[in-house]
């Protein structure tokens, strides 16, 4: 048993000067729900948010780990990696049954952002079990209290709506965020639209399933 507390100690103690690492994990829990917020890079083409971070947060793991020579990854971690490699081959082989550049440029986007969530994934276990508890608990803390702010804009989104005010495009929109859309309209009722918030998503089922996590 002291044997244990020693190594979880240790273990511990190795990630000291990670605090980069915690705040890009941190941060990326806060916002992965925030599928509205892009920015644009070059060649037209636009990143969320979210994948801004994760990106980040890969990138810093890997560094930190080869900056160390450490190359031992868990039994955990290397399950989640044979099912990476599994869905990359189904979704390579898929890749030859495309017919138009457009078909192909789509697939290209699609896999980048699996990619990166996938590759976030397997970076956020590795660096989580070596942390304590409190650092579980902090970064899903963080999830939730991203999406309580996603749900938050939601009412403000709808609050707005019924006076005719797109909020979206109120704020996202002059800060060049995001350009077009805003919340759902379900139908018409009389003379009165009937609205579905979206919040910072870009569907209100979208919305509605991320709410199962937090719950």
């Amino acid at each position: 048993a002291s044997l244990g507390r020693f190594d979880a100690r240790s273990r511990a103690a190795a990630y000291d000067g990670s605090r980069l690492l915690e705040a890009l994990l941190f941060i990326t829990a806060f916002v992965i729900t925030f599928s509205k917020i892009r920015i644009k890079v070059a060649g037209g083409n636009d990143f969320f948010i979210s994948d801004l971070t994760a990106l980040l947060f890969v990138l810093a793991f890997l560094a930190h780990r080869i900056s160390r020579r450490d190359w031992v990854v868990s039994r955990t971690v290397g399950i989640a990696s044979a099912f990476f490699v599994a869905f990359l081959i189904v979704y390579l082989v898929a890749f030859f049954n495309l017919g138009t550049e457009f078909d192909r440029n789509l697939f290209i986007k699609g896999i980048t952002k699996w990619g990166i969530n996938f590759a976030l994934l397997l970076c956020a276990v590795a660096y989580l079990e070596r942390r304590s508890p409190r650092v579980y608990w902090q970064t899903l803390a963080a999830f939730v209290v991203g999406f309580t702010a996603n749900a938050a804009w939601g009412i403000c989104q709808l609050a707005l709506a019924e006076s005719g005010t797109n909020l979206d495009e109120l704020i996202l929109g002059r800060l060049h965020l995001y350009e077009k859309g805003g919340i759902n309209i379900f139908g018409v009722a009389g003379e009165s639209n009937i609205y579905r918030t979206t919040g910072l998503t870009f569907d209100p089922n979208h919305l509605g399933v991320m709410l199962v996590i937090p719950i």
